[in-house]
């Protein structure tokens, strides 16, 4: 005798959905596919999901450096809004911080950055 009801036994061997979302920035080739597995159960609300997903790892994003002022290796890891007068920087941008130098001499970091294009 089995503990679980018989609709829950049938939920849980049927068939994944399987829903594609294509994201913003022209990837082409170098395109990945991502999949995941969830406890959604509406097709509906798995298209949503896709599309979710494909907005925030959409955009392309580029490697860039800019410097800072003031000894910043704290900003390691986090996401950070810049703001400067030159590099496209002139409205302010959030990027991710993925590798900091600190100059001593200068008093300055140089912060190696993920920034959506």
């Amino acid at each position: 005798m089995s503990l679980i009801p018989p609709a829950t036994a049938a939920w849980l061997k049927a068939q994944a959905y399987y829903v594609s979302a294509a994201g913003p920035g022209g990837w082409g080739e170098r395109a990945i596919t991502s999949e995941i597995i969830s406890p959604i159960v509406d097709a509906a609300d798995a298209q949503a999901e896709a599309a979710r997903q494909a907005a925030f790892i959409g955009p392309a994003m580029v490697v860039d450096m800019i410097d800072v002022p003031g000894l910043r290796v704290d900003l390691l890891g986090c996401a950070v809004t810049i703001r400067a007068d030159r590099g496209g920087y002139d409205v302010p941008v959030t990027v991710f911080v993925i590798g900091v130098a600190e100059q001593d001499d200068r008093e300055a970091t140089r912060l190696t950055v993920l920034r959506r294009l």
